[in-house]
């Protein structure tokens, strides 16, 4: 339904130009409207964007991303395959277009099951270890080691990927800052638009019936466009409303979900210099979490610029379709505004009313009027030439075919646009914290750091019927009983002789102090 609310402006549009179309049917209903001139210099104000990242009012790319969209295989939930042809109407239509961001949903899914399973997997590991450590001794060494006898090859070479890659991430998710904001700003000038320029067209016709009723009768018909009007008015603001709302919501998720990155990013390059186990297991733990939020973004924005797609080749022919034949025409009309003498036809209410008032001036100076009633005379008159020259302004062809075309470009180029280009950056991103979690387990598995005894060494626990293995050993050795305990303990002066190098236990399954 969100979807579907980003483009109820489109429909709105169609109402209003069929409403348009109407009016052009009734001379005297045109003549109200329109004026005798054929000035079309608009006065009222169209919004437009400049994205911070101007590639993206690019009508090339535009057409690139439509032409993309338009070759993704459409299936409903029956698998049925569905054409391209925008229906909203046919709920195989809507299914083929939440199905689009399926594939998305699937790697939500699998992340789901990433972290039960590993939570899983670590809690029976931690089971496991609890009883070997209840039913023997294990051996514990805790010779401290120097960082350069740790550092081989592949650690230094995963380290170093983990940091482009948590870099390169970083760099993205400043890029779809700037383009959020931009969809953002298109999203809600595309609805503001039209809403302020059908505020300013009922303002300005009810101005024109209230001032003509004095002068001669008002047809029924054209009290009904401007009542019609109004309700189109009321609905588009409702769907301004919602779409605000909206947009609010999927501009603070993306806003959040970058928040919440740029910190999982810190953590993880500073466990990463660090090398610090704990860092680093909270760092795949809850970049694991953070990854279903990313995996989301393109999910839900894919769906919307496929209806996009499938909506701007054909945008001018949906609207058509919408009014009945006999005034398909003035719809078409309205559309590309051709054939600007159809606008003429003049404003002779409002011109009989100004003649009036332009003979009772010339009355009121001539008898010496009081200049109090001069004034509000020569107030009144210059107040009826700004309604003729909106009027003229307003009420024909130009401002709502400009209006329609400038929905239509922050539709099909901005957003579109822009929401290929978050979706893609989403994608990237959520691709190169895949492969950084890989890299972060590989340098998870070469930090074991453990501590520094006192003097130097690190101590071998063993159990007593293990002393003789220890005692036909040819070297010396100190041993020693712990207080209140049978357990002897001696130095790692033996250990050369059972480990003949510092690689046969760097990744023994016994070294637990870290």
């Amino acid at each position: 339904m969100k979807i579907i609310n980003y483009f109820f402006i489109i429909f709105i549009i169609s109402i209003f130009l069929i409403n348009q179309s109407y009016s052009l049917e009734d001379n005297n209903i045109s003549e109200v409207i329109n004026g005798n001139s054929s000035s079309t210099n608009s006065q009222e104000k169209i919004y437009d964007i400049n994205p911070t990242i101007s590639s993206l009012s690019s009508l090339e790319l535009s057409q690139k991303v439509i032409n993309f969209y338009s070759k993704f295989p459409r299936f409903d939930f029956t698998f049925s395959r569905i054409n391209n042809t925008f229906n909203p109407k046919n709920e195989s239509y809507i299914e083929s277009i939440i199905l689009t961001g399926f594939p998305f949903g699937i790697l939500v899914i699998l992340t789901i099951i990433v972290i039960i399973s590993s939570v899983l997997a670590i809690i029976i590991i931690k089971a496991r270890d609890y009883c070997r450590k209840k039913s023997q001794y294990r051996y514990k060494l805790i010779k401290y080691h120097k960082k350069s006898q740790r550092s081989t090859f592949k650690c230094i070479f995963s380290t170093t990927t983990t940091i482009i890659l948590l870099v390169t991430v970083c760099s993205c998710l400043i890029v779809s800052l700037f383009v959020n904001q931009d969809l953002d700003s298109a999203v809600l000038l595309s609805i503001d638009n039209l809403e302020s320029h059908l505020s300013n067209r009922v303002d300005i016709e009810e101005k024109v019936l209230k001032e003509c009723r004095p002068v001669t009768y008002i047809p029924y018909d054209a009290i009904e466009i401007v009542s019609t009007t109004k309700r189109i008015l009321n609905i588009t603001t409702e769907t301004k409303e919602k779409i605000h709302k909206y947009e609010y919501y999927r501009y603070e998720f993306i806003f959040i979900s970058s928040m919440v990155l740029f910190a999982l990013l810190s953590l993880g390059l500073l466990s990463i210099i660090i090398r610090f186990k704990i860092a680093l297991a909270l760092f795949i733990g809850l970049g694991l979490m953070v990854l279903c939020r990313v995996w989301v973004v393109p999910g839900t924005h894919r769906p919307m610029g496929v209806m996009i797609s499938d909506i701007c080749p054909q945008m001018d022919q949906i609207i058509e379709s919408y009014a009945p034949n006999n005034i398909s025409p003035y719809v078409y009309f309205f559309l590309n505004c051709t054939d600007a003498d159809r606008c003429k036809g003049g404003d002779s209410l409002i011109d009989q009313k100004i003649n009036s008032l332009e003979v009772s001036l010339q009355r009121a100076k001539k008898y010496h009027f009081s200049n109090s009633t001069i004034h509000r005379l020569e107030d009144r008159i210059q107040g009826l030439y700004d309604l003729s020259r909106d009027s003229k302004d307003m009420l024909n062809c130009n401002i709502t075919s400009n209006t329609f075309k400038s929905t239509q470009n922050l539709i099909c180029i901005d957003i579109i646009n822009s929401s290929f280009i978050l979706s893609l950056l989403y994608v990237l991103i959520g691709l190169l914290l895949s492969i950084s979690f890989i890299t972060s387990l590989i340098v998870y598995s070469n930090s074991s750091i453990p501590k520094k005894s006192n003097d130097g060494y690190g101590i071998l626990k063993y159990n007593n019927d293990d002393i003789g293995d220890f005692t036909n050993n040819k070297k010396s050795i100190n041993s020693y009983y712990e207080d209140g305990l049978n357990t002897p303990l001696i130095t790692s002066s033996i250990i050369s002789d059972g480990y003949e190098n510092d690689s046969d236990y760097d990744n023994d399954d016994d070294i637990s102090d870290f």
